[in-house]
C-alpha cells in the first residue's frame, strides 16, 4: 500500500508508513546508547569510536544557516524558501567572525538551493574577506522535505497530535511525515520552481516527504562526487546547509547508529569543525557530546563547536523544548556576541520588507507568512502593470520585422555599485574596497529592474574576483530571488590595473602629473599608467586552483600597470574559452527543450498551449525515469486533507486556494512566466508581421538563456569594444553607470543584434533603466576628475515605487 516515486535515480516513497504508533514517553534526549549498535552502522570513511591520531589533512566545517523567519515562528520549513530574520543576519555574520578568529582559510563553500542557506554563506564570506571563494549550490543539500507538516507550528501540532509523535518526526531516522499532495499550494510552488527545472537537463524531482534515511540516500552521490574529492585535495571545505541535512552528514562522518542520531542537533549559525586525516577520518580527542552529557553512555562528538560547550548544550535543549513551548531560539545577541536566548515564537501577518543595519551596513529583511507562497506578490502585480504601460508607449516606436525571431540569447553587463573609493575619488584597479550604502541600493535596484524587465531565470553570473563586483552580484540576485543561480569568479574580469595610481586620489594625481596626462591614463586606450613600484603582498586568490584557470605557470601574474588595451587582451581568452561556449551550449539546450516540449504537446493533442507545456514538463520527468510524473495541471486544485494533520492549516490558506507560480513563474508556455519565450523576451513593440506571427504560432519557441557579467568600469568598456566594434576614439567617451543593467541580445550565430534603443556610441546595447538617471550618472563620472568635489549623485528611485516608464521588457 506504499506508492513509490523515483527521485534522483532512487526510489522515494510517497505513501504514508502504516502502523506508526506514538511513543509512550517523550524523550528530549535518548541516553541508552549501545556502542555495539553504533559500530554496525559505521560507514567506510568514518573512524571508529574513540580517539584517532594522524596529521590533519583537511578541515570540514559544518554550519547551519542563521535564524530564518520560520525558525522564529517555530514552524516546519523543509523546502519552503523563507528568508533570514534580522537576528539570522547577525548570527551568520557572527559565524563568519568566529571562523575569522580561528584563522580558517576556505577553499570551497557548498550550500543548498534555498535562500536562507545561500544568504548565510554570502554573509559569512563577506565577514571573512573571502568573497572570491567558489560557492557550489546544489539542491541535494536542501533540507529534509517535511511533507504535509510544512508550515505547521511545532508546539501547536504537538498539542493536537502529542509531543512524542512530533518529536519522532523531527528526529527519528526512518520515520517519514505524511506526504503532501502535488496539488497542495506549497508543493505546487516547488514543482513549478525553475531552480528545479534546469535548462537542457531532466527536472530535479521534488520529494513529497522525506525521513532522515531518505536524506542520507539523497546525499550519497554528492558525498562521493563532490565532498570527498574536495577534501581529498587537502582543502578546507565549508558546508552551509540545514539542520537535518547536516545531521545526515554527521551520521556518515562519525558512524553514528540509526538510534543514536536521535540525539544529534546543530544550533543555527554555530560553526562545527572537523579535522580529518588523509583517509578523511576525524582525528583528535572528543570535544563534547551529542545530546545529554550525563547519560549513562554519552555519545562523544568528534568535532569542535567554535563556542563554549555550555552554550551548545543550552541551544540544543532549547531547540528540543520547542515541541513543548512555542519559542524561538537564537545563538547570537543583537549586538553580535555569542550567547543563547529564547523568545516567544512570532510570525508576520502579512508580507513586508524592511532594512536592518549592522556594522554600518544595511541588509534587507523580508517577512513571508505561509500565505505569501500562494498569493500574487506585490512585485509581480507591479511588474504586470508596468509591462502594460510599456506596451502602450513602445507601440509608437519603430518596429523591425522578424526581430523577435532572431533573439536566441542575452548578456547583461552590470558595473558594481558605488564604492568607498568612488566616494573618495580614488583610482581602484585591483585594490579591494567596500560598497557604500548607495552602492548596495544600486545593486538591489539592478535586480528589481531586471525583474520588471521580465527576467525570471539566469543561466550563470560571472564576476571578477574583487569583492565589490561579487557583492553587487549577490545583492542583485537576492533582490531577484535567484540566489540559487551559479556565480563564477574570473580573474580575467578584474578591473584594469592602475599601477602607481592605485589607491591615489584623483586630485593628487592631477596635481602631480597634470590633468591631460591623468585623463589620458584614465580614458585612453593605449596609455598605460606608471608601474607600481612596490609589489603587493601575496594574495591567496591569485594562486588558488579555483581562480587560476588559464593562467600561465599555475598562478596569476599580477600586472604592474595596464592600459585598456592590456585589459582587453587579458579578457579575450575568457570570451573564447568560457562565455561563448557556455552561451552556445545553453542555446542548444533551449532548442532541445522546446522541440521536446512541442512533441509532447502534440502527443497530448495540445498545440503550444500552457497545458501542453506542463504536459511536456511531465514528459521530461518520465525521461528521467519517473513512472509517476507530477500532474502539473493540478497545481490549482484544492489542498488534500490528511487524517492526521489539517492541510489547510499547514499551508496557511483556505482549501481550494489557487497557486499561480508566483515565485518562479508559471509554465514555460505562459508569456509572463519565468520560462521566457523569445516573444516574451524581446521588446513588446518590436513585432513581426502578422503573417510571420501566424506561421510561427505553432512552432516550438525556445527559451532565451540570459547570462550576466558583474565587473568594473574599464573591463566593461573593454567588453563593449568587442561586442560593439568600437574604435579607441569612441571608447574614450564611453561611461558605464553604476549598477544599471546594460543588455545585449544575440542571434543564433552569437552576433549581437542592433537595436533602436541603443544610444551612441552604442548600437547594440541598451540600458534597463531611466534614461535621465543614466545620463546623470554618466555626467557624474565625467565630472569627478575635474570638479575637485564629488557631484551630487542622481537620486535613486525607491525600490517600492513604480519603475520608470522607459524600462523595457527584455525577458
Amino acid at each position: 500500500g506504499i506508492r513509490g516515486k523515483a527521485v534522483g535515480g532512487r526510489r522515494h516513497w510517497r505513501g504514508r508508513r502504516s502502523g506508526v504508533t506514538p511513543m509512550v514517553v517523550l524523550q528530549l534526549w535518548r541516553p541508552e546508547h549501545s556502542p555495539s549498535r553504533r559500530a554496525r552502522h559505521a560507514p567506510s570513511v568514518a573512524c571508529a569510536a574513540g580517539e584517532s591520531g594522524g596529521e590533519e589533512h583537511a578541515k570540514l566545517v559544518l554550519l547551519r544557516h542563521g535564524q530564518s523567519e520560520w525558525n522564529l515562528a517555530n514552524r516546519f520549513t523543509g523546502w519552503c524558501d523563507v528568508d533570514l530574520t534580522g537576528q539570522g543576519i547577525i548570527e551568520a555574520r557572527n559565524a563568519g567572525q568566529l571562523l575569522k578568529d580561528e584563522g580558517i582559510e576556505l577553499d570551497v563553500v557548498m550550500t543548498s538551493f534555498l535562500r536562507r542557506a545561500v544568504r548565510s554563506a554570502c554573509l559569512l564570506l563577506s565577514v571573512l574577506d573571502q568573497c572570491w571563494v567558489p560557492m557550489r549550490k546544489d539542491p541535494t543539500l536542501n533540507e529534509v522535505h517535511c511533507g504535509i507538516l510544512t508550515g505547521e507550528n511545532k508546539a501547536r501540532l504537538a498539542e493536537r497530535m502529542s509531543a512524542e509523535r512530533v518529536m519522532a518526526w523531527r528526529r527519528n531516522y526512518d520515520l517519514r511525515p505524511p506526504c503532501i499532495s502535488d496539488d497542495a499550494p506549497l508543493q505546487a510552488q516547488h514543482l513549478a520552481d525553475l531552480r528545479y527545472r534546469p535548462l537542457g537537463e531532466p527536472p530535479t524531482l521534488v520529494p513529497s516527504c522525506e525521513s532522515l534515511a531518505d536524506c542520507c540516500a539523497r546525499l550519497e552521490p554528492w558525498w562521493e562526487c563532490e565532498l570527498v574529492p574536495a577534501l581529498s585535495r587537502g582543502g578546507n571545505v565549508l558546508v552551509v546547509s540545514h539542520g537535518n541535512t547536516l545531521r545526515a552528514i554527521v551520521k556518515r562522518l562519525e558512524g553514528i547508529s540509526h538510534e543514536d542520531i536521535f540525539n544529534v542537533d546543530l544550533p543555527t549559525a554555530v560553526p562545527c569543525v572537523y579535522s580529518l586525516d588523509r583517509d578523511l577520518r576525524p582525528i583528535g580527542p572528543p570535544h563534547g557530546t551529542w545530546g545529554d552529557p550525563s547519560a549513562a553512555a554519552p555519545l562523544r562528538r568528534r568535532s569542535r563547536f567554535l563556542v563554549a560547550e555550555e552554550e551548545v548544550l543550552a541551544a540544543q535543549r532549547a531547540m528540543r523544548s520547542q515541541v513543548l513551548t512555542d519559542i524561538a531560539v537564537t545563538t547570537a545577541t543583537p549586538a553580535g556576541f555569542s550567547g543563547v536566548s529564547t523568545s516567544p515564537a512570532s510570525l508576520a501577518d502579512q508580507s513586508s520588507d524592511a532594512m536592518v543595519y549592522r556594522d554600518g551596513l544595511s541588509f534587507r529583511v523580508r517577512s513571508r507568512p505561509p500565505s505569501y507562497f500562494t498569493e500574487q506578490s506585490r512585485l509581480e502585480a507591479q511588474a504586470r502593470r508596468e509591462y502594460g504601460l510599456l506596451r502602450g508607449r513602445q507601440r509608437a516606436l519603430p518596429a523591425r520585422r522578424g526581430f523577435k525571431k532572431q533573439v536566441r540569447a542575452a548578456l547583461v553587463l552590470i558595473r558594481h555599485g558605488y564604492s568607498e573609493y568612488n566616494a573618495d575619488r580614488r583610482f581602484m584597479g585591483w585594490a579591494e574596497c567596500e560598497l557604500t550604502d548607495r552602492g548596495r541600493e544600486e545593486a538591489r535596484l539592478a535586480g528589481r529592474l531586471l525583474q520588471l524587465a521580465g527576467v525570471r531565470r539566469l543561466q550563470r553570473v560571472y564576476t571578477s574576483v574583487l569583492s565589490r563586483a561579487i557583492k553587487s552580484a549577490w545583492l542583485m540576485l537576492d533582490e531577484m530571488e535567484l540566489g540559487w543561480v551559479p556565480v563564477q569568479h574570473e580573474w580575467r574580469l578584474n578591473e584594469r590595473h592602475y599601477g602607481a595610481l592605485q589607491g591615489v586620489s584623483k586630485d593628487a594625481a592631477v596635481a602631480q602629473y597634470g590633468l591631460s596626462q591623468v585623463r589620458a591614463w584614465r580614458r585612453g586606450y593605449l596609455s598605460r599608467p606608471p608601474a607600481q613600484q612596490t609589489r603587493p603582498a601575496a594574495d591567496r586568490r591569485y594562486t588558488h586552483h579555483s581562480v587560476v584557470r588559464g593562467a600561465a605557470g599555475g598562478a596569476v601574474r599580477v600586472p604592474e600597470a595596464e592600459s585598456l588595451e592590456d585589459a582587453r587582451a587579458r579578457m579575450r581568452p575568457w570570451l573564447e574559452e568560457e562565455l561563448w561556449p557556455r552561451m552556445r551550449a545553453a542555446m542548444e539546450a533551449a532548442r532541445r527543450d522546446a522541440a521536446r516540449d512541442d512533441e509532447a504537446g502534440k502527443q497530448a493533442g495540445v498545440e503550444g498551449g500552457a497545458g501542453g507545456r506542463r504536459r511536456a514538463a511531465d514528459g521530461r520527468a518520465e525521461d528521467a525515469g519517473n513512472d509517476d510524473a507530477v500532474n502539473e495541471d493540478a497545481v490549482n486544485g484544492n489542498a488534500v486533507s490528511d487524517d492526521a494533520v489539517n492541510d489547510d492549516a499547514v499551508n496557511g490558506v483556505p482549501a481550494g486556494a489557487a497557486s499561480d507560480g508566483r515565485l518562479v513563474g508559471a509554465s514555460a508556455g505562459d508569456g509572463a512566466s519565468a520560462g521566457a519565450s523569445a516573444e516574451a523576451f524581446t521588446d513588446a513593440s518590436v513585432d513581426a508581421s502578422s503573417a510571420d506571427a501566424s506561421r510561427s504560432a505553432s512552432a516550438p519557441v525556445p527559451e532565451v538563456p540570459v547570462f550576466v557579467i558583474s565587473s568594473s568600469h574599464n573591463m566593461l568598456r573593454a567588453i563593449l569594444m568587442e561586442l560593439e566594434d568600437l574604435t579607441p576614439e569612441q571608447v574614450e567617451g564611453l561611461n558605464v553607470p553604476y549598477s544599471i543593467p546594460l543588455t545585449l541580445q544575440f542571434d543564433e550565430t552569437l552576433t549581437p543584434i542592433a537595436t533602436p534603443w541603443a544610444e551612441a556610441p552604442l548600437r547594440r546595447g541598451w540600458y534597463v533603466g531611466d534614461p535621465d538617471r543614466v545620463a546623470s550618472v554618466q555626467g557624474e563620472i565625467d565630472d569627478d576628475l575635474t570638479s575637485g568635489r564629488q557631484p551630487e549623485p542622481a537620486p535613486l528611485p525607491d525600490l517600492d515605487d513604480e519603475a520608470p516608464p522607459t524600462v523595457r521588457r527584455i525577458c
